[in-house]
């Protein structure tokens, strides 16, 4: 698979993921929601202030784009997403 990126281009979720910090990096850990061995869910509220419910769900491995993602990781993306789709749906009471 064809990958675009630049050659030393900081990717702002991998940085995330480790925790470390990076002036191009936006998101803190303290925007981290959610981690375990494969995945990692932050809001990401900042970024779209009007949107207070945002998350995004990355994997904690790279892979720059869905081509290159292995099915067992789309299948932990989704448990993950189900599971705090259901929470902010009682937390906002939102249908």
């Amino acid at each position: 698979m064809y990958n675009h990126a630049p050659e030393n281009y900081i990717w702002p979720f991998c940085m995330l993921v480790r925790g470390a910090t990076h002036a191009d990096v936006l998101s803190v850990q303290s925007d981290v929601i959610y981690h375990d061995e494969t995945v990692t869910a932050f809001l990401s509220a900042h970024q779209w202030p009007n949107n207070p419910g945002n998350v995004v769900i990355v994997t904690n491995e790279h892979f720059e784009n869905i081509y290159d993602l292995p099915v067992h990781y789309a299948a932990d993306i989704h448990r993950i997403a189900k599971r705090i789709a259901l929470a902010m749906k009682a937390a906002y009471s939102c249908d």
